[in-house]
């Protein structure tokens, strides 16, 4: 009596075990975003990866001051998704990345698409592209990885500095959306 007893609720576990995997497949998410680096994203852009769409999700207003090359507007206001005809890998950016992250799941819904998005959005393409800088205090490693993200930096026009330690004493921080116009100069 105590071994069928023993029988039916592993019988029983087993059924329970099978039903959530079952579950969990149902309600996953099929596709995954994934981040990209500023660096690689313009990897990507000069080597014409195939497929690549870049969309910013900004304001027109903000996308006209600067934005990335290649890119295309889809203001966050007005997303509904993208037709992603013909492209197998998107890239969504903003100001800083957390509101391409919560559209991202509209891309491909089902995952049929790579979707990214860009970390630290426009703000980190400036800092990491546009206008790296690196500390004068730099190990021969740093400088080594510098001068890649350098060269790429020339490529699309950027600034690539080597800067001293110390910040300069009463410099005001620039916005975000005049930095953009500086260094992309409507791009």
């Amino acid at each position: 009596m105590k071994r069928a007893g023993a029988g039916r609720m592993l019988g029983w576990l087993a059924f329970v075990a099978a039903a959530g995997a079952l579950l969990a497949e149902a309600v996953a998410p099929v596709g995954v975003v994934q981040s990209v680096t500023p660096i690689q994203l313009a990897r990507w852009i000069r080597e014409a990866r195939s497929g690549l769409e870049v969309i910013d999700t900004r304001e027109p207003e903000e996308y006209a001051a600067g934005h990335i090359p290649t890119a295309r507007n889809v203001p966050a206001t007005r997303f509904d998704g993208v037709p992603a005809m013909g492209h197998s890998t998107v890239v969504l950016y903003d100001e800083s990345g957390v509101a391409a992250t919560r559209l991202a799941a509209a891309v491909s819904p089902d995952g049929s698409v790579e979707v990214y998005v860009l970390e630290r959005g426009i703000d980190g393409w400036l800092d990491d592209v546009m206008a790296p800088r690196l500390p004068d205090t730099a190990t021969a490693a740093d400088r080594a990885v510098f001068a890649e993200q350098a060269e790429l930096s020339r490529w699309f026009g950027g600034l690539p500095r080597i800067v001293a330690v110390e910040p300069v004493a009463g410099q005001a921080a620039e916005s975000s959306p005049a930095r953009s116009k500086r260094l992309l100069g409507g791009c």
